[in-house]
Order: C-alpha cells, then sequence, then structure tokens
C-alpha cells in the first residue's frame, strides 16, 4: 500500500507531475491496459526492494517507486520501437529521461529521506516489462502475441516481488511497536520517576534517623509498588525487540520493578523475622541488589541517547 499513500501534498503533487508527463507518452506507446501492468508491476516492486533495503531502517511512502518504472518502460519501449518514433522526438525523449533518472538517482544518494532502493527496483522492473510488452501499433504482433508478453511479464514480475519478501531479513527497526511503545513511555518514565525519587527521598530520611528502614520499605509497598504493577501491565504487551533502544529502555524499566517487587517484600520479611524466609534469604537479596544496581545503569544509559525518530518518512517511493 506504500505506493498509494504520502508524506503530504507537496509530495503527491510531485509525483503526480512526474506520473502525468511520462505516464502519457508511455499510454500512446504501449496502450492504457499495458500501462497500468507496468505501474502496479513496478509499484510492487519497488515496494519489495524498499522492504528488502531501506525499510530495515525507515518508513518509507510514496508513488515514485512506480513513477520509475514507467520511466524505466519508457525508455525501453522507445528504444525497442525508434524505427517508429520520429528521430527529433526520440532524442529529445532520450536526454529529457537520462537526465532526469541520472539526477534523481544522485540525489537519492546524498539525501537520506530518499528511497533509492525503492527507485532503482521500480527502474529495473519497468524497465524488463518494456523491453518484453509489445505495442498496439507493432504490426507484427498480434493481439494473441501481445497478451501472451503480457501474461509472462506478469508472472516474472510476481516470482520477482514474492521472493524479494520471502528473503528479507528481520529489520533492524520495529515502526509499529516502537511509535506504540513512545506513546506509553513518557508517561511511565514520569510515574517511574516520581515514585523512586520518593522512595530515596525516604531513604534519606532513614539515613538521617528521622524514619526506620522497616517505615521506607512498608511506604514503598504502599506506594511504589502499585506504581510498578501498573508499569508491567502497560509495558509487558509492547513486543520491541531488545536490540532496540526503545525496546532496551522497556526491558530496564519491566526489570527495575520486577527486582524492586521481589527485593522490598524479601527485606521486610527479613526486618520483621517473618517465618518460611529460605535459608538464602541474604544471599537472595544481594543479588536482587546487584541486578538493580546494574538495571538502573543501563537505563540511565538508555535516556542519555537521543530518542529514535522512527525512520524516515516519506522515502518510498518519494520525490
Amino acid at each position: 500500500s506504500a505506493t498509494f499513500l504520502h508524506a503530504g501534498i507537496v509530495h503527491l503533487a510531485f509525483n503526480m507531475l512526474g506520473l502525468w508527463e511520462a505516464g502519457k507518452q508511455l499510454c500512446r506507446l504501449l496502450g492504457n491496459a499495458q500501462f497500468l501492468l507496468i505501474y502496479l508491476a513496478a509499484g510492487l516492486c519497488a515496494s519489495a526492494a524498499s522492504l528488502h533495503y531501506a525499510a530495515q531502517n525507515s518508513v518509507s511512502v510514496g508513488a515514485s517507486g512506480a513513477i520509475f518504472g514507467v520511466l524505466g518502460a519508457l525508455l525501453a519501449a522507445s528504444w525497442h520501437y525508434r524505427h517508429i518514433v520520429p528521430p527529433a522526438n526520440l532524442r529529445r525523449l532520450w536526454i529529457g529521461l537520462g537526465f532526469f533518472i541520472g539526477y534523481s538517482l544522485l540525489h537519492g544518494l546524498s539525501q537520506e529521506n530518499v528511497d533509492n532502493a525503492a527507485h532503482i527496483g521500480g527502474l529495473l522492473s519497468g524497465t524488463a516489462l518494456g523491453l518484453v510488452l509489445l505495442a498496439p501499433v507493432d504490426r507484427r504482433a498480434s493481439v494473441r502475441r501481445r497478451r501472451t508478453r503480457a501474461a509472462w511479464g506478469s508472472a516474472a514480475a510476481a516470482i520477482a516481488i514474492v521472493y524479494a519478501v520471502l528473503a528479507t531479513p528481520l529489520p533492524v527497526r520495529w515502526q509499529a511497536q516502537i511509535y506504540a511503545a513512545q506513546e506509553v513511555i513518557p508517561t511511565v518514565s514520569r510515574r517511574f520517576e516520581l515514585s523512586f525519587r520518593q522512595f530515596a527521598l525516604d531513604r534519606q530520611r532513614v539515613l538521617r534517623g528521622e524514619i526506620g528502614r522497616a517505615s521506607q520499605l512498608q511506604n514503598a509497598e504502599r506506594q511504589l509498588m502499585p506504581v510498578c504493577a501498573a508499569i508491567t501491565r502497560e509495558l509487558t504487551p509492547l513486543r520491541v525487540p531488545r536490540w532496540e533502544p526503545t525496546g532496551r529502555q522497556i526491558e530496564a524499566y519491566l526489570r527495575i520493578c520486577e527486582t524492586a517487587s521481589r527485593a522490598i517484600p524479601l527485606e521486610l520479611a527479613m526486618l520483621n523475622r517473618s517465618p518460611g524466609l529460605p535459608a538464602d534469604a541474604q544471599s537472595q537479596l544481594q543479588r536482587l541488589s546487584a541486578d538493580m544496581e546494574a538495571w538502573t545503569r543501563q537505563l540511565r544509559g538508555t535516556l542519555r541517547r537521543p530518542p529514535p525518530t522512527g525512520g524516515r518518512v516519506g522515502a518510498t517511493p518519494s520525490p
């Protein structure tokens, strides 16, 4: 569906202008039905190429991959039928197409918000179809032969698309999950910070002798642990890969809350000499304390990094 989505009115306007200029010439040469076949097949091939390469790190939308397919088909078909196109028109067409395609690809190499993978995928698939398909004005080609060529071209495009999709590696970024997480994390972060700040203030009061350690832990059970339980319910359903910075931040919040929820009742039970304590309660508490320090360091590390943007929007196919 990326071929039919755009990142704004300017993006849409530029793509439609390019489609109008190249598309009307391709329709005259190969006919409306074969133009539609080229547009859709090139759009899907472009999206498959984008999925395989550019979409590993970004979200891409736009029709320019399909438009590059139209350009490639026009270039190939005009060369195939160069004997029936006036030389002056042919020269002007090739110079214009060559300049536009070359400039666009070079421009895409220097800009982060342009999906060159989709442009190249659309261009190659369109060029191949332009060489395979036969023009209605070709007196040597019967209707049956034209349809056979169109069927073979469609089958080849379908195979290429399926192969590209199946061969696509796991993405580096999982955009939908990241966007969902980034909507939740600011609220979670504020609640988390307020609760643990109060826990730290109570710890200072313990050091000053204003309250006992047991009172601090009881306050944490009443205030901190319900917040941790709510944070866990909100963050657990988010399936962000742990190699993502956002995923590591979520994991740190979950692990800190889990560790606190285990350590606070255990230490409180040890202070109250509650029956049924495990024999290794002290060593368990030490391990939990070490885990808490490790996950706190990881959380601080993720918070120091700039938040991920979720990738480029408006690249492919893109202007």
